[in-house]
């Protein structure tokens, strides 16, 4: 096994999509580093809509590599098989790296989706896995809106109904969402989202079935592919609304340190921390990532000293073998927010 004794930083993997804006690179400093795409990171705007910003990720599209350090160049995969104290890799996912974790742009508007269970993704895609995933709202349009789940007493012939006259919307769960709202989206959850920037957590897939499309085209003309009987298939009829979570708080971790608990999972425990001061924790033992949801912080690697400039929209890995780390915001007078991500509490 090898030891990876620093925080680690990777790369960004921009994915254009039909939905998304120009806020990954204008609100999160997100610039395309993608090599398909000649040129992009040297503009200073974006020609193209991207929706998605792949922050780890070891899925085959893209393979997140460091960027910096010892570790340079050394990908998610190596570092997850490699560490010695990453993680109990207990969740029966032959030790594969638990997450996808990204920043998606949602100015244009999700399709209608729905992501399938791990029964649908083998049985109908030939996949290891199913998909669930958790949003975090961390900006908002002036018309913002999300749809999660179904009303009430919804039923799969009132939905394929209005489907087929384009009047789905009735049946969604819809609500004005807040700069901070946490939801959790299990598979099954119909789902969609138009005008806001989400951190997104989930778990290693990028199995999506598309119910409806808006009726959109693209420049050529062309509509995208729907999925209406698989995804029919994978809904869960008996979810009903889902509603943001009411996070708990946390045990009082120090004056000027806000800390809440917002969802724990049997794939994911994420927490949120508002820092005002230079707040230390310690995970020794255990693979942590960080989100930076709000403000620009500094990273302190106790140990040896070595402090990271961190604005708004990074993403961070602290391997199991890093002792302490310090968060402070970058100024005295500001706050950061951070979202820790680790796994679940072993029952």
């Amino acid at each position: 096994m090898t030891k990876f004794n620093e925080p680690l930083l990777f790369d960004t993997y921009l994915r254009p999509q039909i939905w998304g804006g120009e806020g990954l690179a204008r609100l999160l400093g997100k610039r395309s580093q993608n090599p398909s795409i000649p040129g992009e990171a040297d503009r200073l705007t974006e020609p193209l809509l991207f929706g998605e910003a792949w922050e780890l990720s070891t899925l085959p599209e893209h393979v997140s590599r460091v960027v910096s350090g010892p570790s340079h160049e050394k990908s998610l995969a190596e570092i997850w098989r490699q560490s010695s104290g990453a993680m109990p890799k207990s969740d029966g996912a032959c030790g594969e790296f638990p997450w996808l974790v990204k920043w998606l742009d949602c100015h244009g508007g999700l399709s209608l989706q729905v992501h399938p269970d791990d029964e649908a993704a083998r049985t109908v895609l030939g996949q290891s896995r199913g998909k669930s995933e958790a949003w975090i709202v961390v900006g908002v349009e002036p018309h913002a809106r999300i749809s999660t789940g179904l009303l009430d007493g919804v039923t799969r012939e009132d939905f394929e109904s209005h489907l087929a006259t384009g009047t789905v919307e009735k049946c969604l769960h819809s609500f004005e969402p807040r700069v901070g709202d946490c939801l959790s989206l299990p598979a099954g959850t119909v789902h969609t989202a138009r005008g806001v920037m989400l951190a997104e957590i989930q778990q290693p897939s990028d199995a999506t079935f598309r119910l409806f499309d808006w009726n959109r085209r693209d420049p050529s003309g062309r509509s995208r592919p729907l999925h209406r009987e698989w995804g029919l298939n994978a809904i869960d009829w008996q979810q009903g609304p889902v509603a943001p979570i009411v996070s708990t708080p946390l045990a009082l971790v120090g004056e000027g340190i806000s800390s809440e608990a917002l969802l724990e999972t049997d794939w994911v425990r994420l927490e949120r921390f508002t820092v005002t001061r230079p707040w230390t924790t310690t995970r020794t033992g255990v693979l942590t990532v960080w989100m930076i949801l709000a403000g620009n912080a500094v990273l302190l690697d106790v140990s040896n000293g070595t402090r990271y400039e961190l604005s708004c929209g990074a993403t961070v890995l602290i391997p199991g073998e890093v002792g302490s780390i310090e968060w402070s915001p970058s100024s005295a007078d500001q706050s950061c927010t951070l979202l820790s991500i680790g796994q679940a509490r072993l029952r």
